[in-house]
């Protein structure tokens, strides 16, 4: 006669799970601090949306509030529920955000000389730290941390104070004088350069000036492959890499510009150098990287692919 066999119950272990917000929504206390929020920074808001419809270089301040906004909404399954311990990163943030608010209105009412860049930078860094210490403040780390990427993000509405922005530039003009020489000696063109001047013969000398540093389109190149490594790349590794590449690849495109103009000058006509290709040829050349972009983008996701064992 067989022993009965009694089945005998094994209690796992429970993992501790963060359950998600009804229907991914952002929590009511959350939305009714941003909306606070933008009220009480409104004068440096409407003064950040003024600069950035006059200024090409921060034009796209216009545009990050929203594409945030998006990659929040993409994240709306994955928002978890109110994590009591972020309390303390929430309220340090806030503190910070809230001293660098008091000391822009200091400023301000002491009739602060300043540039538009600098009193910007200044109010919009304070609104970054409040919205990153509401965000950990009412939903804790674990919100901070899915939303990681949306928040950092924000960072491009802060414009560079002058003197950072003027260190951009000129770092920006010589690594582009940098490739249009190398350009020049891929091509066996004889040139003279002294910094940022060259001389070619057949055209009058010309400067790689701070004006063709081609910084705005660095940045945007920059920020869309911040962006495409967020939504198409998963390791770090490969995210790290194309961001660095692609600010190569916006010096590259600059000095190749630059170099175009010097060549199409030299053999078809000298005024193509002070021409609308000139002034206002940014965009066409900017199209023109993107070609490399994607090609090293596809060539990283291809390095992301789990290798294929032939048997």
């Amino acid at each position: 006669m067989s022993a009965a066999t009694i089945p005998v119950r094994v209690n796992k272990p429970a993992t501790p799970e963060i359950a998600s917000t009804p229907n991914g929504a952002l929590p009511a206390g959350l939305v009714f601090f941003l909306v606070l929020l933008a009220a009480c920074f409104g004068k440096p808001l409407l003064e950040l949306f003024q600069f950035g419809l006059r200024n090409d270089l921060y034009s796209h301040v216009l545009l990050v509030p929203a594409i945030s906004a998006y990659l929040v909404w993409l994240q709306r399954i994955k928002l978890p529920a109110r994590d009591p311990s972020g309390a303390g990163w929430g309220a340090a943030w806030l503190v910070l955000g809230l001293g660098f608010a008091g000391f822009y209105w200091f400023k301000v009412f002491s009739r602060w000389q300043a540039t538009p860049n600098d009193r910007l930078s200044l109010a919009t860094f304070a609104g970054w730290c409040c919205v990153v210490g509401g965000v950990a403040w009412f939903r804790g780390m674990a919100m901070v941390k899915v939303l990681r990427f949306p928040l950092a993000f924000l960072v491009f509405t802060i414009p560079l104070p002058s003197a950072l922005e003027s260190q951009v530039v000129n770092w920006l003009q010589h690594r582009s004088a940098d490739a249009v020489g190398l350009l020049f000696e891929i091509a066996n063109t004889p040139v003279l350069r002294a910094g940022t001047e060259f001389q070619v013969p057949g055209i009058a000398p010309f400067n790689v000036a701070p004006e063709c540093c081609g910084i705005r389109s660095t940045l945007v190149l920059f920020m869309t492959g911040l962006l495409a490594g967020h939504l198409l790349l998963r390791r770090p590794w490969t995210k790290l890499v194309l961001a660095v590449g692609v600010i190569g690849l916006g010096i590259l495109r600059n000095g190749f510009r630059i170099f175009s103009l010097a060549e199409l000058s030299r053999h078809v006509n000298p005024k193509i150098m002070d021409s609308g290709l000139h002034h206002r040829g940014g965009p066409l050349f900017f199209v023109v990287s993107l070609l490399p972009f994607f090609l090293l983008l596809w060539s990283l996701r291809r390095c992301e692919r789990p290798a294929v064992k032939r048997i």
